[in-house]
């Protein structure tokens, strides 16, 4: 089915309105009880009295949905139609599907878009030329829908070209301009040991690499170098990466993710959000160690850190070899000693400077 099927493009918004609604089995009384509700959502304006021939895509896909959505449907389907809107009306519609969601409506959201597909559904399927290949938690399938489309662009020669070169050498100016002012942990053998056999154990689940890098370990540890599990809001830590070279590799970026317990992505950041930090020149066998080091202000709650190492093939990073992903490479439950910290309404604490001004009485 294909969101608007049966809109006329001869008639006007509000004709279709009506149309489409006796299509679905609704009698005028209904339609006329809703139809202010479906023209304040759709949100189009006058051309709601103008022909749908005259309409964008966006504009009738603004008002299919919302002559779906409120006509109480048993079965919602819907295939790609939100990528042509707005940002505020895709926001707008996904508010709305959770909504009917929770009042027993069946979605079937088709789409490309991983964060929708992670951030509204339960359970996904993985389809491929027609055929189901996979049937499971959303999270799950949206993970190896990724690893699917990092295995398919390894098909494709690495770029050699002279933006290449170029973009290298921008980075190692970058990088030796602005020295590390992140003050280092210690690092033994022993402490690069810790918890690998956990770590090991949380890798295996959808992890993707080429064998040219690898992850060897990751921590999570405290300002003294101590490995934890568990955060205190407003907690400065150092997400540690141990890496591995089995082949030569002259650059490599790395970054990570952190996910909520839905498989969200909450907090993301690589190497190039980080004044172009990259490993350059690395010799097959060589061993290093990446540390982050940040505050963690986030809503009490269960976390999983996913990190990748890849290599760049164009000079925008847009499309890495990626040498290593592990989606589940640890996990660490923040708590608060603060009331004020619980964070009831969003995920993320964000700073401010703020200001508060007399400026006189009325």
């Amino acid at each position: 089915m294909e969101l608007g099927a049966g809109f006329n493009p001869e008639l006007t918004g509000v004709e279709n309105i009506y149309m489409n609604g006796l299509l679905m089995g609704q009698t005028r009384e209904v339609m006329d009880s809703k139809i202010d509700e479906i023209v304040a959502f759709a949100d189009i304006g006058d051309f709601v009295n103008q022909p749908v021939k005259t309409y964008s895509s966006g504009m009738f896909a603004r008002l299919a949905f919302a002559v779906n959505a409120f006509v109480e449907p048993d079965i919602l389907i819907i295939d790609e139609a939100l990528s042509v809107g707005d940002a505020f009306f895709q926001s707008k519609c996904m508010d709305k599907m959770r909504s009917m969601i929770g009042s027993g409506v069946t979605v079937i959201f088709v789409s490309h878009d991983t964060f929708a597909v992670k951030n509204l559904c339960q359970r996904a399927f993985l389809i491929q030329s027609g055929r189901i290949v996979m049937d499971s938690t959303a999270k799950e399938v949206v993970e190896t829908y990724r690893n699917m489309m990092i295995e398919s662009r390894r098909g494709d020669e690495p770029s050699t070209t002279n933006a290449l070169e170029d973009f290298l050498e921008t980075i190692k100016r970058v990088q030796n301009d602005k020295p590390s002012e992140n003050e280092t942990l210690p690092i033994s053998t022993s402490n690069l040991l810790r918890g690998k056999e956990i770590f090991d154990k949380n890798a295996a689940y959808q992890r993707t690499q080429n064998g040219r890098a690898e992850f060897t370990n990751i921590q999570l540890l405290d300002t003294n170098g101590e490995q934890i599990s568990e955060v205190v809001f407003g907690q400065e830590v150092v997400l540690r990466m141990v890496i591995k070279f089995n082949s030569d590799v002259d650059c490599l970026g790395m970054g990570y993710h952190i996910r909520n317990a839905t498989g969200i992505d909450i907090v993301y950041t690589d190497s190039r959000f980080n004044g172009m930090k990259v490993i350059f020149d690395a010799r097959r066998d060589e061993i290093y160690v990446v540390d982050w080091r940040f505050k963690v202000e986030l809503r009490q709650e269960l976390y999983d850190i996913a990190c990748v190492i890849s290599i760049p093939v164009e000079e925008t990073m847009n499309y890495p070899d990626v040498c290593d992903f592990v989606p589940c490479a640890l996990q660490f439950n923040v708590v608060s000693i603060n009331p004020y910290m619980s964070l009831g309404g969003g995920y993320v604490h964000w700073h401010n400077d703020l200001t508060i001004t007399k400026v006189g009485t009325s």
